[in-house]
C-alpha cells in the first residue's frame, strides 16, 4: 500500500475507499485526491506525492543514519493535516 496525493486526469476512475480524501493544496491551488492505494495503482493525471520507498535508508555499524529513506516523490509545498480544527 501506498499513500499518493494526485490530481484525477479527466473521467479518470477515483480509488473508492475510506482512506480517500479532497482538497485543495493551498500552494498550487489545485484539487486533489489524497488516498491510500494498491503499489501497483497508476494515475494518467498529475501526482503531487507518492510514498512509495525508492531507496532505504542507510545506517553504519553503530545504528547511526548515514543516508535517509527516499520516497518516490515529495510533495512540494506543506501536508494539510486531515484533522486539523478537530477538538474534543
Amino acid at each position: 500500500m501506498k499513500r499518493i496525493i494526485y490530481e484525477p486526469a479527466v473521467d479518470e476512475e477515483i480509488p473508492n475507499g475510506n482512506a480517500t480524501v479532497t482538497y485543495i493544496l493551498p500552494v498550487a491551488g489545485v484539487s486533489v485526491m489524497d488516498v491510500i492505494v494498491e503499489d501497483s495503482f497508476t494515475t494518467a493525471g498529475t501526482i503531487y506525492y507518492d510514498s512509495t520507498v525508492a531507496a532505504s535508508a542507510v545506517f553504519d555499524d553503530e545504528g547511526n543514519e548515514i543516508s535517509p529513506e527516499v520516497i518516490a516523490q515529495e510533495l512540494a509545498e506543506p501536508f494539510i493535516h486531515h484533522f486539523a480544527g478537530w477538538e474534543r
